[in-house]
């Protein structure tokens, strides 16, 4: 533009150089028709940058505009909103937010009552519960833990269980009293992986044991599912047990019992001590019992023999590997000498328990001073054989294990001035 200003001012002004003459156009003519088509072309071209920029400022102030106008549109509907002129919708309005926030305030009301009375609920049956439950449910196993292990033979050993509510205010300090009172009482024990139960004969408090504990004998039996179950368990396990369950109710008018255990039958003869000479009011004659207790070997009824005798002879063996049953029953017999008489028949001692032997004790007993009728008793305890031994087998009675008929050495001799029963 520049130069083509200079160019047409001199033309103007006459002052034309030849240095035109090597220009693109041929002739002066020409090239002022050059000059003119350049200049137009531009002229076109800033129009048109011209009205590209005046388009895109009218679309840009029109969509301004037109967001302004919704703007302001909805500003004025939202206004209109929050205040309205109609007066009814106001009201109503109103009323259903007070409506709301009192539902909520009653919802929420409800919801503390609720879960107060619900908290309130579970705590009174806790305690409820802690304070009527028995420790033991014979419906229902309940756990027990195992305290103390004792070993009495290679065959033999003695489990003492305790209740997990041992600490609890309300426990009764004589929690059993109700079956020592009554006779010969037994619990269930599970196996919790094969879902079996068997029955065991609780000792009495042997050396001193608080009477909220349970104490079982437990013999080992080869292939035994439950006293090999009972065997893996160390102190601190726990123990399910269920019963109470009366096995024997001793009459109050018994005064003599002849008790006949074999092994581990020897449970409900400690049983039998304890509820005669601890536990029952004496009227009248003192009761007097005979324990004959059979074993196989001699390491099942340890003792060192002070006050005991086998068969004819004393029981001379040294003391160290003291047996707590055989301490129990001496220590009964020195505080009741009068009273309470042991005899221990061993098969490894070669001192057998023999039909002969059997008559000749029962035929002692009856020489002595007679007493009441039905105050005689004699009780079999133990391993079936042993049981079918001296007094028969026992037999199904209405899908239970009943009595049976009397057989045995018992059977023979028939001693009518005695009432016999089989456990």
């Amino acid at each position: 533009m520049k130069r083509f200003y200079r160019d047409s001012q001199r033309i103007k002004s006459g002052n034309f150089n030849a240095s035109y003459k090597q220009a693109p156009c041929k002739s002066f003519t020409s090239f002022i028709f050059c000059q003119d088509k350049n200049g137009l072309q531009r002229q076109d071209n800033l129009r048109l940058i011209k009205d590209g920029i005046h388009e895109t400022c009218s679309r840009s102030i029109r969509t301004y505009d037109r967001i302004s106008d919704e703007k302001r549109y909805f500003n004025l509907k939202r206004c209109y909103r929050t205040v309205s002129h109609d007066p009814h919708l106001n009201l109503k309005k109103d009323e259903n937010s007070r409506s709301s926030r009192y539902n909520k305030k009653i919802f929420l009301a409800g919801g503390i009552i609720s879960l107060f009375s619900l908290v309130w609920f579970f705590v009174e049956e806790y305690v409820q519960d802690n304070k009527l439950r028995p420790i033991l449910n014979p419906t229902k196993f309940t756990p027990f833990e195992i305290v103390k292990r004792d070993t009495i033979s290679s065959t033999s050993f003695l489990l003492t269980l305790q209740t997990y509510l041992k600490n609890h205010p309300s426990l009764d300090p004589d929690p059993y009293k109700e079956w020592w009172e009554k006779g010969i009482w037994s619990v269930e024990a599970k196996q919790p992986e094969m879902q079996i139960a068997r029955s065991y004969t609780p000792l009495p408090p042997l050396s001193g044991e608080s009477l909220e504990n349970i104490q079982l004998l437990i013999r080992k039996e080869y292939r035994g599912e439950m006293t090999s179950y009972l065997n893996r368990l160390y102190t601190g396990s726990p123990l399910q047990l269920r019963g109470p369950r009366q096995e024997f109710e001793i009459p109050k008018e018994v005064s003599q019992v002849l008790f006949f255990a074999g092994g581990t039958g020897i449970a409900p003869a400690l049983q039998v001590v304890h509820h005669l000479l601890e536990r029952r009011i004496v009227n009248g004659n003192s009761p007097s019992i005979h324990i004959v207790w059979a074993n196989r070997r001699k390491e099942d009824c340890q003792g060192d023999g002070r006050d005991v005798v086998i068969g004819k002879n004393s029981l001379t063996s040294p003391g160290e590997n003291y047996n707590p049953i055989v301490k129990y029953l001496e220590e009964m017999q020195r505080l009741h000498p009068d009273q309470l008489k042991v005899q221990y028949y061993i098969d490894e001692e070669n001192i057998i328990l023999t039909p002969k032997t059997v008559v000749q004790l029962v035929t002692s007993l009856n020489k002595e001073p007679p007493y009441p009728e039905g105050s005689r008793l004699i009780l079999v305890s133990g391993p079936e054989g042993f049981v079918e031994f001296i007094a028969g087998p026992r037999e199904l009675e209405n899908g239970k294990l009943g009595q049976g008929k009397l057989g045995g050495v018992l059977g023979n001799i028939n001693p009518k001035e005695w009432n016999i029963w089989k456990l």
